[in-house]
């Protein structure tokens, strides 16, 4: 399953258990951060950024240091800057590079407890497709524009976790509930035990 299912059906747990009201179902940052998250040290070379990124799939990487404590975070507009965007990728420079060259270490973060909709409002103000999320001033995840799309997916198309689910499903595109008329918006059998 990729991570966009992955994710999807992390949203669609949550959201089972949340009782529907606005505004935005009282979700917290926690529930809907992407867990588990890939980090670097202050000493890793663009190079290795770049690998992370082609690899991974991902525009966003946080840097720690050996406590888990968030120094920085680089993107891939800050790899972008270290080359130009017309250059052709050299490695013998880019492995000469190291993340605490380029990344932004004047961070904007948001506690684990918070809303999801103040970390939006943080994300939309900042012009940022990407929210460290901390606790305690630790590292325990990151909110993406993904996670938040995600989030948006669900609440306008219900029926998503059922199209990831389902074979039949996935593999056409419908915009409406499944064929089986047994399913329902409150718990798809997908998610049933």
């Amino acid at each position: 399953m990729n991570r966009l299912d992955l994710k999807r059906l992390q949203i669609h747990e949550i959201l089972q258990v949340q009782t529907l009201s606005w505004p935005l179902l009282d979700l917290k940052a926690v529930d809907c951060m992407t867990r588990d998250v890939l980090c670097i040290s202050t000493k890793n070379t663009v190079w290795e950024i770049l690998e992370l990124y082609e690899t991974h799939h991902f525009r966003h990487v946080p840097v720690i240091d050996e406590n888990r404590k968030l120094v920085g975070i680089v993107s891939d507009r800050d790899v972008l800057r270290t080359y130009g965007e017309d250059t052709p990728l050299d490695s013998g420079r880019l492995v000469k590079i190291t993340a605490d060259q380029v990344m932004s270490s004047d961070l904007v973060v948001i506690e684990s407890s918070s809303s999801v909709v103040a970390a939006l409002r943080a994300m939309l103000l900042n012009g940022f497709n990407s929210l460290p999320v901390v606790t305690e001033g630790r590292l325990v995840g990151i909110l993406t524009s993904t996670d938040l799309y995600a989030v948006l997916e669900y609440l306008l198309d219900p029926y998503t976790v059922a199209r990831i689910s389902l074979p039949e499903v996935v593999s056409r595109e419908a915009d409406g509930p499944p064929p089986n008329e047994s399913w329902n918006r409150q718990r798809p059998r997908s998610a049933r035990t």
